[in-house]
């Protein structure tokens, strides 16, 4: 389980997705 939680979180994609919902609690227009 640990090595599935780990290559989802290596994804850019998902990485990103987590940086911009902590960064921005606002929804973007």
């Amino acid at each position: 389980l640990a090595q599935a939680v780990d290559s989802f979180n290596q994804r850019p994609e998902v990485h990103n997705a987590f940086r911009l919902l902590s960064a921005d609690p606002e929804p973007a227009p």
